[in-house]
């Protein structure tokens, strides 16, 4: 798992109370659960290099508000004319070091910054009506559902079909495998998504953030025009080397769902090489 530190742990013991042997898969389904450990990386490392609490609050007052009008138990959210704004911030000043909270979370800033680090899915934590000052907690990213991401094949693996080798739904995220680090493969492969995020996965063991500087290196050499280069470079969602793939695999061996991927690689193997018998 990225971005896994100290507090990941509390996270997870919280997550086995309520749903033990499903942990991972539920936090590996919520965005939400995600961006909270992102934002705890520091919490155990003293009031000082602690980030802002506003953004953690402005989850926990809409939360709360959710399950304490009973919309976790089956009832209809839909028709909720939604928190006031000043009872959030009067309840985000009543948590501790709250006191002097402003409104800047409720209003943008957890939006903005959930949306930077989950770009494609498309979705904001807050929902508010401006004009009555009523907020909401996007439903959607509250309900887990337990149907695992399906990863469609839809190129042949090290070929040059033309093609895009995977995508995995329901996101509609773009993965292409390669083993190269040339600037024309990439800015082609970018194209043909028409410049939507991609991932590259590299079999490289050079870490994302040299392979990516190296891309860039050779783009300023080619097109000499920051604009473009940056625009084709904001298109890379994620660069996955081989020792990210190793440790996705370690994940997989722990959760004990080994034999699913073979078998699964196995299968793709006989369609790929046409060995269908």
């Amino acid at each position: 798992m990225n971005n896994k530190h100290q507090f990941t742990k509390v996270i997870f013991e919280i997550i086995n109370q309520y749903f033990e042997e499903n942990a991972e898969d539920i936090f590996q389904n919520s965005p939400l659960l995600q961006y909270l450990n992102i934002k705890t990386k520091s919490a155990n490392k003293g009031s000082k290099s602690r980030p802002s609490l506003g953004n953690h609050y402005a989850l926990y007052v809409l939360v709360e508000d959710y399950i304490n009008k009973g919309f976790d138990n089956q009832k209809s959210y839909e028709d909720y004319e939604g928190a006031r704004f000043s009872d959030l911030l009067r309840r985000q000043r009543e948590l501790p070091f709250g006191e002097k909270l402003q409104n800047h979370a409720l209003n943008h800033r957890l939006n903005m910054e959930f949306t930077k680090y989950f770009p494609t899915i498309g979705q904001k934590p807050i929902l508010r009506d401006v004009e009555t000052s009523r907020y909401w907690i996007n439903e959607n990213l509250l309900i887990i559902k337990e149907d695992n991401l399906i990863l469609y094949k839809t190129g042949l693996t090290n070929a040059n079909d033309g093609g895009i080798d995977f995508v995995m739904k329901p996101l509609g995220r773009f993965f292409q495998v390669t083993e190269t680090i040339d600037v024309n493969k990439y800015f082609l492969d970018i194209d043909k998504v028409q410049k939507s995020l991609i991932t590259f996965v590299v079999k490289s063991n050079e870490t994302p953030e040299k392979i990516k500087q190296k891309i860039k290196q050779q783009a300023k050499l080619k097109y000499k025009v920051k604009a473009i280069v940056d625009r084709y470079l904001n298109s890379v969602e994620e660069i996955i080397n081989l020792p990210m793939l190793h440790e996705y695999i370690d994940i997989i061996i722990a959760q004990g769902k080994i034999s699913d991927i073979i078998k699964e690689i196995t299968v793709q193997s006989k369609l790929e090489f046409n060995l269908n018998s």
